[in-house]
């Protein structure tokens, strides 16, 4: 029913809809009590994300297609869990398509947590910092790199706390 009145971009292995994965949804929509209203029907997963992300209509779409989700802006990826929502998870990016927050909520909409990360110029991933539910601060991490851009150093620290709680520093030997 969450799905009623929704444009449907609908991801199909076939271009004909009588594929078996098809005639599923197509059962499942039939079920909560009316016909969906799909747009476009396609195999091409990128040009449904770009579509979702321009707010032309909404998809269900295999998870193995999340990855692509680094460089498409204003997509939430909402996990299914057989059928009904279980968790939201919401991205947002900058300009250059770095990761800069990521949260996680509830089926009720909660927030259970958030984690932005901050990046140098050369857009290296330089500072992680994880908040909980309530807006206080889990852990906050941060990276180090030789010139080359390779890690070296990784120092996370709990909370509020200023000494580290764990950190890593790596050894690199180049052969030039």
């Amino acid at each position: 029913q969450d799905l009623k009145g929704e444009n449907i971009l609908f991801m199909s292995p076939s271009s004909t809809g009588d594929s078996f994965g098809d005639a599923h949804y197509i059962d499942l929509y039939q079920k909560a009590g009316f016909q969906p209203n799909i747009l476009l029907r396609t195999n091409d997963y990128e040009s449904i994300l770009m579509m979702v992300a321009a707010e032309e209509g909404i998809s269900i779409i295999p998870e193995y297609c999340i990855g692509t989700l680094r460089s498409v802006n204003n997509i939430t990826f909402r996990p299914l869990t057989y059928g009904s929502l279980n968790t939201k998870e919401s991205y947002k990016y900058d300009a250059s398509g770095n990761m800069i927050e990521k949260a996680e909520y509830n089926s009720s909409g909660s927030l259970r947590w958030k984690e932005t990360n901050k990046y140098d110029s050369a857009g290296t991933l330089i500072e992680k910092t994880k908040y909980n539910q309530d807006g206080s601060l889990n852990s906050k991490t941060f990276y180090k790199y030789d010139s080359r851009g390779n890690r070296v150093e990784k120092t996370v620290y709990k909370g509020e706390s200023t000494m580290p709680e764990r950190q890593t520093v790596y050894e690199i030997t180049y052969r030039d």
